[in-house]
């Protein structure tokens, strides 16, 4: 259980933290707000990092 919730944690911390940085980088090279492929890599990142942690 608690290694469940350290996964689920970690998976969102990490999701968190590329949607900031990608939300950024697109805004610095697009020059405007909007969002859209910034989702996706988010809950990739989020979904990799969550299985990583499972194997760990």
């Amino acid at each position: 259980m608690l290694r469940r919730v350290v996964q689920v944690i970690i998976a969102v911390m990490i999701g968190v933290s590329v949607f900031i940085w990608a939300e950024q980088a697109a805004y610095k090279q697009r020059g405007y707000q909007a969002y859209g492929g910034e989702y996706i890599l988010a809950v990739i990142a989020g979904v990799v990092s969550y299985c990583i942690a499972g194997k760990v």
